[in-house]
């Protein structure tokens, strides 16, 4: 494997349309809109690939200018001599199949409030996660707290499917905003 830093906020550059840029936080929605409104990025496109087997090419275009390739793993999965197996075939066959650009799209949005309490340095956080340990080996991780100081807490959540299923930046985000202003914060999709 090769190392790539996952940023919370994109840092130099971005990586893929949607990825997070800049966090807001506002006392009401309408400020926050406002505000955001006010934010101004001027982008210089970089080369992009927009499918899977043009991404694995050498020399092409990877997804961050850190990476020498878009390969992160490679894996082989076998069991026995493959090789002999196939070797007195009177017929081989082989096909490269790609699957479509997949996204997790949930039934109902992901949302989480955090609430920092400075009498004990504890962060109670509510996450619509499939993955609250994860969340939690996270939020320790990027706010430095106590690990007996953070709790999450996963509500009934809905239809998740999978797509609640790993630790995404905006979660993150909001825990560090709310550590760092200690002050309650929520985050809706």
């Amino acid at each position: 494997t090769i190392p790539a830093t996952p940023f919370i906020l994109a840092d130099k550059e971005v990586a893929f349309v949607g990825e997070i840029v800049v966090m807001v936080v506002a006392a009401t929605r309408y400020v926050a809109e406002d505000a955001a409104s006010l934010v101004e990025i001027d982008y210089e496109p970089l080369p992009v690939v927009a499918d899977v087997l043009g991404a694995i090419t050498p020399g092409g275009p990877t997804v961050r200018s850190e990476l020498s390739t878009n390969v992160l793993a490679t894996y082989r999965v076998e069991y026995g001599d493959t090789d002999a197996a196939f070797a007195g075939d009177a017929l081989v066959l082989s096909d490269v199949i790609t699957l479509h650009r997949g996204g997790g799209h949930p039934m109902e949005g992901r949302g989480i409030v955090v609430e920092p309490r400075s009498s004990d340095g504890s962060l109670n956080v509510w996450a619509s996660t499939q993955m609250p340990n994860d969340l939690q080996q996270a939020v320790i991780a990027a706010t430095g707290a106590n690990d007996d100081r953070v709790r999450v807490i996963s509500p009934d959540i809905g239809g998740g499917f999978g797509p609640k299923y790993c630790v995404y930046p905006e979660e993150i985000a909001v825990a560090g905003a709310a550590k760092l202003l200690d002050c309650p914060l929520k985050w809706i999709e």
